[in-house]
């Protein structure tokens, strides 16, 4: 399983009164209303915590009070007869589209929570599993309430 890293940065602890919400931020503008935030961030600065995410990221994370969400997609076992999707560029040369990555495979899709000051993953919910996702798929599943 490929695992892809989160690092959390202090430019993205916010107070509880300054949640983030969603992608661009609260205002749904990319501005963040927070004054004297880090610009520049490395191995030695300005970084809190550093955790492996299991998948691919599906979205910005979500920043409420001292939690992070993120969603997640964890390829699984290859679907017997599913053929990933040719593609073809002008003049019929073969491309293979990013996009169709793991066609092939089962995926889970999940959202995952981490402890803003600590790093912890506190829990991970699946959602579903699909039987074969690409870009254009969406996968039905029941809508209930997560913890």
């Amino acid at each position: 399983m490929r695992a892809v890293f989160l690092l959390f940065g202090v430019a993205l602890a916010l107070p509880a009164a300054d949640n983030w919400p969603g992608w661009r931020g609260p205002a749904a503008n990319g501005i963040s209303p927070m004054k004297d935030l880090p610009i520049r961030w490395d191995p030695a600065r300005n970084i809190r915590w550093k955790t492996a995410v299991p998948g691919r990221g599906h979205s910005s994370p979500v920043v409420w009070g001292n939690r992070i969400f993120l969603t997640t997609d964890v390829e699984g076992e290859v679907v017997p007869g599913k053929v990933i999707p040719k593609h073809f560029v002008r003049g019929g040369v073969p491309f293979r589209n990013p996009d169709s990555r793991g066609a092939d495979r089962k995926h889970t899709l999940s959202v995952l929570c981490y402890d803003a000051d600590t790093g912890k993953q506190l829990w991970n919910e699946s959602l579903t599993t699909a039987r074969y996702m690409t870009r254009f798929t969406r996968p039905i599943h029941t809508h209930r309430r997560l913890r």
